[in-house]
């Protein structure tokens, strides 16, 4: 591992390389970059998670009251699961890896800029009439997205 600073405002992990990663805020941001590791597992009560150039196998990310914000390679058999209570999330794939999804947001709308095929007998893809839910797979599948905010929107964005 390269870089890893913490402070009582938050934290930041930079060109890094390393098996599994677990940290977290109570009140401040999490900012990672150029990180290469197995698992990752990030949490925050009262903060914004921000990441770019990422790529791992499986992460978990929690924040209480701030956005989440992924960019990074998806990996095939990946599991990637993002939960703000009140905060937007943007999840941006930086590969070609299709991926399954499950979004859903209760007062936030849902929109991805990937076509998503619904997938028959898991429910209605779009519900509740906002496009507040997504389930369904884009490409042939593959990595399994599980996004859920309660209060904010939730974006599947090309790069």
């Amino acid at each position: 591992m390269r870089s890893l600073r913490l402070n009582l405002l938050g934290m930041e992990i930079a060109d890094a390389e390393g098996g599994d990663v677990q940290g977290g805020t109570v009140n401040g941001d999490i900012i990672v970059r150029n990180l290469k590791v197995r698992t990752l597992d990030l949490h925050s009560v009262s903060g914004d998670m921000r990441l770019a150039d990422v790529e791992t196998d499986r992460a978990t990310m929690r924040s209480i009251n701030g956005d989440i914000e992924y960019a990074g390679r998806l990996a095939r058999t990946g599991r990637y699961e993002f939960n703000s209570n009140s905060g937007d999330i943007r999840v941006t794939p930086a590969s070609d890896t299709g991926f399954d999804i499950e979004a859903n947001s209760f007062s936030g709308s849902v929109r991805s800029d990937y076509a998503v095929k619904i997938n028959e007998g898991r429910g209605q893809g779009f519900q509740r009439g906002l496009n507040r839910m997504i389930r369904g797979s884009s490409g042939n599948g593959g990595a399994a997205l599980i996004l859920q905010s309660f209060s904010g929107d939730i974006t599947i964005l090309k790069r």
